[in-house]
């Protein structure tokens, strides 16, 4: 605005206020000098001092005035000033008639009217404005008139009074088509700033709210009354890896992945019925690589313009993370089903397979002499060992099972696997082990690890039919906080990772979320029982771990396990090499089971180990043995009793016997003797089904261990 400011000043306020402050000193000055030159001609005597010295003692006081509040004093000071000057002029032009008949020292005081008339004119702005300056015209010409009539003939002075007459009229009129001109002018360019300023504002508003539509945190778009995209922020192009421009134009329902367009054709009939302004629908998008996002979205009827047909305003949230949340809280509810249903079976299940696989076992044994029963008894051997690793199975991916977690070198673990490995994979494979340095032990079960870095390893084999390499690497790794926010169930820290790698045909990505779901297999019927990779995935969870699956078809998979880092030193692995000698003893075992058909079961294998036992078929009668005083160098009991369960029985006996050595067996023991799938410290354990060797090694294995009291 800077020709207003030159013209007319920024603020009226404050010019009005300029000019009457000029005007005053000046006035203050004339005043002055009046004085000082007047006294010393003597032309300036009697009331002339008087009105002289009254001017300057007002141009002082008006001053005063407007310097202490110039913006609350000026709208006043300037008509009153006007006023005061004008009844100045008026008395100083009587003044001089009265005192000479000079026409020179009448003309002073006439002149000074032409710039009270300005003076009037620019700083006067009220209904006043006018009045005062016709006041001040009409003194001007009244004295004129008024001097040529009192003249005493002279013939040159009226022609002069009249030239000042006509002038006064000429400078009136001027000033005020200059004024009027000068107003025109400035509301016009004040009209031309402010349409200009309205317009640079109304772009930089709208750039504003492009930018800050562009860089929201959620898509957001113009849907036109055909259906068509229009105004796309970036960020909606982003979330389906498209360039914004690229979208607008395009029919919004092309966007939509088709397993959510009956979702969008029922919204879509909703909003064609007008049966409401604001419309929300979760739906799937389909991105530019083929995948769908699943998005929340929220649709309002608006227009652009007043007159413009309404359309579509939409903000679209990326909801994928919820969604997955989601479902892997329904999956955790699904495995919770799983494991209460798992657990509430094994007991009982685990019962029956001791008595059909120990029974079975003993049978074929005494068959093997008879070609035609032999056989039948061995398939029944095999039946109870499939049942078993089926129950086992379904505890691991319910992750119910028990875990005896130890702190372990998993280089050396895997090391030990080798030959292992090599006779199951066969020569076709290549087998590549990478050792992490330095490598931080893993608190895992060493057993149930062997298990699973098998389990994948044979269907890494299974993938690679023509051959192909097998890659088994370690290393340390951390998991941060960000990724533990973008993966359910996974907490932030430092673990132990083993990854498993092939180059097979690799996993179809439909199916790759899948592949821990129990029962769910690829395989071809017959060749899998689709519950390998849940009972690896239970595993891990139930250590406390983590795992990840990465697939691509024709290159490839890898599987990554990460187990809790332990904080002490690894124990010496060493595997367990199973031999055909079956050793047994001659101590005195107290066989405490409530199940019959397995306590006679447990106690014919006991008689056939060599071992002395007495049977008891619960907790109190068991207590009440050993209160009798009967020899007893082994407890040997189930976990799971009406009445006294196992685990209180082993503490009252200790407390009758201390030293007395105690053996658990059961199917399902969560809670008694296992907390968190993990077994309580100092807690020995024969898992049920098992078989004479099995239960052989771990009678050894407690007696043979030094007494505690």
């Amino acid at each position: 605005m800077a020709h207003q400011t030159d013209f007319a000043g920024l603020n009226p306020q404050k010019s009005a206020r300029r000019m009457v402050f000029a005007a005053l000193t000046l006035a203050l000055a004339g005043s002055v000098l009046g004085l000082t030159l007047g006294r010393s001609t003597g032309a300036v005597v009697g009331a002339e001092i008087w009105l002289v010295g009254a001017s300057a003692v007002f141009c002082v006081a008006m001053m005063g005035v407007l310097l202490a509040r110039p913006f609350d004093r000026a709208a006043w000071i300037a008509p009153v000033s006007s006023l005061f000057f004008l009844s100045y002029l008026v008395l100083g032009a009587l003044s001089s008639i009265t005192r000479d008949s000079i026409l020179q020292s009448f003309l002073v005081y006439l002149m000074w009217f032409f710039p009270l008339l300005a003076f009037n004119r620019f700083v006067n702005v009220s209904w006043y404005q006018q009045r005062l300056s016709f006041a001040i015209y009409l003194c001007a010409v009244s004295l004129a008139v008024g001097r040529i009539a009192t003249l005493p003939g002279a013939e040159t002075e009226p022609p002069m009074l009249l030239v000042y007459c006509l002038c006064v009229t000429s400078f009136a009129l001027i000033l005020e088509l200059f004024a009027k001109y000068r107003e025109a002018y400035i509301s016009e360019r004040e009209r031309a700033d402010a349409l200009e300023a309205t317009r640079r504002a109304v772009q930089a508003s709208e750039a504003a709210f492009r930018r800050t539509l562009s860089n929201a945190a959620s898509g957001i778009g113009w849907i036109t009354v055909d259906g068509r995209c229009q105004h796309v922020n970036t960020t909606f192009g982003s979330m389906l890896g498209r360039p914004a421009a690229e979208l607008e134009g395009c029919r919004f329902e092309t966007l939509i992945a088709p397993a959510s367009q009956p979702s969008w054709q029922r919204l879509k009939a909703d909003m064609q019925r007008g049966s409401s302004t604001d419309f929300q629908a979760e739906l799937q998008l389909q991105t530019a690589s083929g995948k769908t996002l699943w998005t929340k979205l929220s649709f309002a009827v608006a227009a652009v313009t007043p007159d413009a047909p309404p359309g579509m305003v939409f903000v679209c949230l990326d909801n994928s993370a919820a969604h997955e949340m989601e479902e892997r809280l329904r999956q955790s509810q699904r495995l919770e089903s799983v494991g209460q249903l798992t657990g509430g079976v094994a007991h009982d299940f685990n019962n029956l397979l001791t008595v059909i696989l120990g029974n079975a076992e003993l049978l074929h044994e005494q068959l093997l002499d008879n070609p035609r029963l032999a056989p039948l008894a061995g398939m029944v051997v095999s039946a109870g060992e499939r049942g078993a690793q089926l129950t086992q199975r379904l505890l691991a991916f319910a992750r119910r099972q028990t875990l005896d977690p130890k702190a372990v070198d998993i280089n050396q673990l895997v090391a030990e696997m080798d030959p292992l490995l090599r006779r199951s994979l066969g020569g076709h494979i290549e087998i590549e082990f990478i050792r992490g340095a330095g490598l931080w032990p893993a608190l895992v079960d060493p057993a149930q690890l062997d298990n699973a870095l098998l389990n994948l390893c044979l269907n890494a084999r299974d993938a690679m039919p023509e051959g192909g390499r097998l890659t088994i690497e370690t290393g340390d790794a951390h998991l941060s906080e960000d990724y533990a926010a973008h993966n359910a169930d996974v907490r932030p820290g430092q673990y132990v990772m083993v990854a498993v790698s092939d180059t097979g045909t690799g996993i179809d990505p439909a199916h790759v979320r899948r592949v821990f779901e129990p029962f769910f297999t690829t395989k071809a019927a017959g060749k899998g029982t689709g519950l390998g990779l849940a009972m690896i995935y239970g595993f891990v969870k139930q250590s406390g771990g983590h795992v990840s699956v990465y697939s691509e078809p024709g290159a490839g998979t890898t599987f990554r396990l990460y187990l809790p880092r332990a904080f002490e030193s690894a124990t010496v692995s060493r595997r367990v090499v199973e031999t055909l000698t079956v050793a047994g003893g001659h101590e005195t075992v107290l066989l405490v089971e409530d199940d019959p058909m397995v306590r006679r079961y447990a106690f014919d294998q006991l008689v056939a180990l060599g071992y002395r036992v007495i049977e008891a078929h619960s907790g109190a009668q068991a207590l009440t043995i050993l209160r009798e005083g009967q020899a007893v160098d082994l407890l040997f009991t189930d976990v799971v009793m009406p009445g006294m369960s196992g685990r209180q029985l082993a503490d009252q006996a200790t407390a009758l016997r201390p030293g007395l050595k105690v053996l658990f067996t059961s199917g399902y023991t969560e809670n008694a003797i296992v907390h968190h799938g993990r077994l309580d410290p100092g807690v020995h354990l024969l898992s049920k089904p098992y078989r004479r060797e099995d239960l052989a090694r771990r009678l050894r294995d407690v007696i043979g261990l030094p007494a505690v009291r």
